[in-house]
């Protein structure tokens, strides 16, 4: 695997991380308060949807380039 695939999947960790950390945050502030309606947390949600949207789709592409480069590595041994 090269050099510049694990740097993005450290990239996409770091990413997922934070997104983690994201929805432990808006689960206590949306379940356990009581002075805010949950609807008020419409807008957190979307970004969260678009974030992880957006982290699924760069998986799928790392994933696609990390066997491009296997395949590679295994015509080259051949």
């Amino acid at each position: 695997m090269s050099k510049e695939i694990a740097f993005k999947i450290d990239e996409l960790q770091t990413k997922a991380e934070m997104i983690h950390s994201f929805e432990g945050s808006l689960h206590i502030s949306i379940f356990h308060q009581d002075a805010f309606a949950i609807s008020d947390f419409e807008w957190a949600f979307t970004l969260l949807e678009t974030v992880t949207y957006e982290l699924l789709e760069e998986l799928k592409k790392l994933t696609d380039e990390a066997f491009e480069d296997t395949k590679k590595d295994g015509e080259k041994s051949a």
